[in-house]
């Protein structure tokens, strides 16, 4: 991150220094430098601003270079600057994007100290990259065009930040670093030529209002950001009016600095008075200062000053309007912001077309058939336009809405209450079911959009009416075999994935893999991404052989589309791996996903959900090689992140409590054990089926650990819970299922523990064969323990000759285990 974070030299340009409200004298300056903070030793200064310091410092475990961010002041440093600081660790946490630099870990010292580690970046700024280039020339279309795709970049990564609910608020060339190693083009599917990162979100709002800043409310009439890049609202400090548009017009200045090399208007010498009157009234300098004077040149000024509009309703309504509106031009569609004229479709047409409408232009003779060529094309002008225009109003009405539902900091809405994600889903819910005049495309975008975040909170229950909704709308819009009803099928069998409805997530798969590869051919990343969703739900149900084949060729499309190095194909890679732990290879299994959680921790954020997901596979998998204490660091990092990313109450915390649980009983921790699964049969209780395969899990998990606290009150709940477990077995797998047998096992040893030997023999002797033959390989301990029992069975009932049997399969057990020991030491 070299040199990213300095501040703007005032000598140069006075009014480009943030303003902010700290008191007379600023922060206090920080004190001599210490050699370490929180564990990162400090190598040495980047810069600094008004609120805080970088330094590039390393990082011990893992070992990485990081920059690390301070407040001045120390310990001694105002409140409001400290949840300023905490907002923007806030709002870092819930972005990961390529072009916005990662955040690490966050803490204070305790000396009070608060300080955020991220991601290392370097490069040079946007206003060093520019300023080491001339400005583009008219007829520079080759230079305006790289300039117009870097910027894409740029509002890409801002647009990603909207979704996620993050405003930045202070967008300027000196909070964007560009990158020019082509190296880094890897992480854009391989595209050469510099990349952007998106810098300091000190300043930024967090929509629904949750995070640990103060919400704009509490801000009304503080003026913040960096002047020349502001928006009138924001001059005016009208928090109320701040949202997705205020960035919409920094964006537009930046656009207007990066193609002219000034800014739209000059502030050099005015005072904050003349300049807030000037940025609100006065219409910016367009006419003649950006490159070309043919219609090309006229679009770029009508893109720009849409982006510049006083009124935010006139702007683009969303960082992705504005992007697409460029990418529109760049292809020589007709853009958004340009009236459709006949005249203008018609030149954008020759544009497109250049080589024919040369030769038509070079006859003298009209023939007679030309009238019906013009008609033709007319025809095909107007489908155009009419495509171009539909798209927009349905882009214009679901960003309006997002902009009004994210619109909830004005104390007459928030009511001086924090808002939070939950409840902004309720209120936009609300909204779409009392509109009945709203588009049908819009309806179906918007409630699909609200389904898929229901989904991924867990809130099955709020979002499959929604998805449904979604389905029938698009498939009567659309057409059944258009690519939104794949999308939203997708929606949906994901959605009955993460209930335990495995079964019933395959036809939605299939029915979604059918239509992109229809439509996109069958080596997409959307089919990609599908083969993997369908592998996990017949992981899930058994079908390890179509499984593989599913990861298998996911593998393959995403490493042909991606390159071989693309992080996106480690998930899958781990899948395959927990195939190979169901075949017995554990050693294999556990080279591999270690090896993918060390390149996710590395590569990724600390709290991502991908990095829980591969230590919950670390520690799975040395659980099967009994390495328990090995296991639990592994599940308690899982289970942190969940709880971090996810909230208490999400079912995936149900399923890392268990296994944390289940290395707690082997190891002796009874307490804990049967603390931490009730915990989790609480949290499934309330959120999925009773059938879903984790309650099952860890309803068999709490009745083995009461069992082994041999205490009669125990055991008659853990006989309940065992007989609750067995009934939904018997309900859906085969006879022969391992889960069957592995709960009537136990509820065979807990019945010989209460005496009741003939019903514990039935359950132990009929399911022996089945853990034997089915999971003998992968969880010896299990057979081990069922076997055990059924001697004791005998042995209390005084029938040696119906122990002798066992008896002779656990001496030979034993012998194979030895020779194995022995043949692996030596």
């Amino acid at each position: 991150m070299d040199e990213t974070l300095r501040p703007d030299d005032p000598a140069v340009a006075p009014t480009r220094r943030p303003l902010d409200t700290a008191p007379p004298g600023g922060l206090p300056e920080p004190g001599p430098r210490p050699a370490t903070i929180g564990g990162y030793t400090l190598v040495r200064k980047l810069g600094e601003g008004g609120m805080g310091v970088v330094y590039e410092a390393l990082q011990g475990n893992p070992r990485r270079e990081v920059a690390l961010k301070i407040i001045r002041g120390g310990a001694y440093v105002d409140e409001a600057v400290v949840r300023l600081f905490q907002r923007e660790v806030q709002a870092l946490a819930r972005l990961k994007h390529p072009g916005i630099a990662a955040i690490y870990e966050a803490g204070r010292t305790d000396d009070g100290q608060h300080f955020f580690a991220m991601e290392l970046v370097g490069g040079r700024t946007l206003d060093e990259f520019l300023g080491g280039e001339e400005p583009a020339a008219a007829g520079d279309h080759r230079g305006v065009r790289s300039r117009l795709e870097l910027f894409l970049q740029i509002c890409d990564a801002v647009a990603y930040a909207h979704q996620r609910g993050v405003i930045h608020r202070d967008l300027k060339p000196s909070n964007i670093l560009v990158q020019e190693d082509s190296a880094t083009g890897a992480s854009r599917g391989g595209a050469a030529g510099p990349t952007v990162k998106v810098l300091d979100f000190g300043l930024a709002r967090i929509a629904d209002g949750d995070g640990a800043g103060p919400s704009m409310a509490t801000e009304a009439g503080t003026i913040r950001g960096t002047l020349p890049y502001m928006s009138p609202e924001q001059i005016r400090g009208d928090t109320d009016e701040m949202d997705l548009r205020t960035d919409v017009y920094s964006l537009g200045v930046i656009l207007y600095e990066m193609l002219t090399g000034g800014l739209p208007y000059d502030l050099r010498r005015a005072s904050l008075p003349e300049a807030a009157r000037i940025i609100c009234n006065e219409p910016p300098r367009l006419r003649g200062r950006l490159p070309g004077r043919s219609l090309a040149g006229r679009e770029i000024e009508t893109i720009v000053g849409k982006a510049l509009e006083k009124d935010a309703a006139e702007r683009y309504q969303s960082a992705a309007g504005f992007a697409e509106d460029i990418r529109r031009y760049l292809n020589n569609q007709p853009i958004v912001a340009q009236p459709p004229s006949t005249v203008y479709q018609l030149r954008k047409m020759v544009s497109r077309h250049k080589a024919g409408f040369a030769f038509a232009a070079s006859l003298v003779v009209v023939l007679a058939g030309g009238a019906g060529a013009l008609a033709v094309q007319a025809h095909r002008i107007a489908l155009e336009r009419d495509r171009a225009n539909r798209q927009a109003a349905i882009t214009g009405q679901v960003s309006g809405f997002l902009v009004r539902l994210f619109r909830v900091s004005r104390p007459d809405q928030a009511r001086g209450a924090t808002i939070t994600a939950r409840e902004l889903l309720d209120k936009g819910t609300a909204q779409i079911r009392a509109d009945h005049t709203m588009d049908p495309e819009v309806r179906a975008t918007l409630v699909d959009t609200m389904g898929d975040v229901y989904s991924s909170l867990g809130l099955f229950d709020r979002a499959k009416p929604l998805l449904d909704e979604a389905l029938r709308t698009r498939t009567s819009v659309f057409g059944a075999s258009s690519l939104p009803v794949a999308d939203t099928l997708r929606s949906l069998g994901l959605l009955l994935q993460s209930r335990g409805q495995d079964a019933e997530s395959k036809p939605e798969f299939e029915r979604s893999l059918a239509i992109f590869e229809r439509r996109e051919g069958p080596a997409s990343l959307n089919v990609a991404q599908v083969l993997n969703d369908l592998g996990n739900a017949e992981n899930h149900l058994g079908d390890y052989k179509d499984a593989e084949a599913a990861y298998d060729r996911a593998i393959a499309i995403r490493k042909k589309v991606e390159g071989p190095d693309t992080l996106d194909v480690v998930p899958m890679q781990s899948n395959l791996a927990l195939l190979s732990v169901r075949k017995g290879d554990l050693a294999g299994a556990e080279r591999s996903f270690r090896a993918a959680l060390a390149i996710y921790e590395k590569a990724m954020p600390p709290n991502h959900p991908d990095v829980a997901l591969l230590a919950g596979n670390v520690g799975a998998t040395l659980v099967a090689e009994r390495k328990y204490r090995e296991a639990e660091p592994f599940y308690r990092q899982a289970l942190a992140i969940h709880e971090k990313v996810l909230g208490d109450e999400h079912p995936q915390l149900a399923l890392d409590l268990a296994n944390l649980a289940e290395v707690h009983r082997v190891l002796g921790n009874l307490p804990a054990a049967a603390s931490e699964n009730r915990r989790a049969l609480a949290i499934l209780r309330a959120k999925v089926p009773a059938t879903d395969f984790r309650t099952r899990f860890v309803l068999v998990n709490l009745a083995t650990v009461l069992d082994a606290e041999a205490v009669p009150a125990g055991l008659r709940e853990a006989e309940r819970l065992l007989r609750e477990a067995l009934a939904t077995d018997r309900a859906s797998p085969p006879p022969d299922s391992w889960d069957v047998a592995k709960t009537e096992s136990e509820l065979g040893g807990c019945l010989l523990k209460q005496g009741r030997y003939a019903a514990a023999e039935e359950l132990l002797v009929g399911s022996f064969p089945t853990l034997r033959d089915k999971i003998g390989i992968n969880d010896r301990a299990r057979v081990d323990t069922a076997l055990n029992w059924i001697i004791e069975l005998y042995r209390r009932e005084g029938e040696p000759a119906k122990a002798a049997p066992y008896l002779a399969i656990q001496t030979a057990r034993h012998a194979a285990e030895g020779a194995k020991a022995k043949t692996g030491a030596g």
